[in-house]
């Protein structure tokens, strides 16, 4: 379990940073949206302080970014 944390938690890091250095991006109906690092960063602070999130609690882009990222299930 431990080797399981750790690797996601690497794999967390690597994709923070890559949107923080080179940036990404979203298609969401048909149209393209900036991925935000802080954003991200303030979506995923929120987990570490609850169980459960609730759907209006984050914005959409960082939302619909962290499930196809499979970091969140909807």
């Amino acid at each position: 379990m431990e080797e399981m944390l750790t690797l996601r938690t690497g794999e967390l890091e690597t994709m923070l940073k890559i949107v923080n250095e080179l940036g990404d991006e979203i298609t969401i109906m048909g149209r393209r949206y900036s991925v935000s690092y802080d954003r991200l960063v303030d979506s995923l602070r929120k987990f570490a302080d609850v169980d459960e999130i609730g759907l209006d609690e984050l914005d959409e882009v960082s939302k619909r970014y962290l499930v196809r990222k499979n970091v969140w299930n909807l």
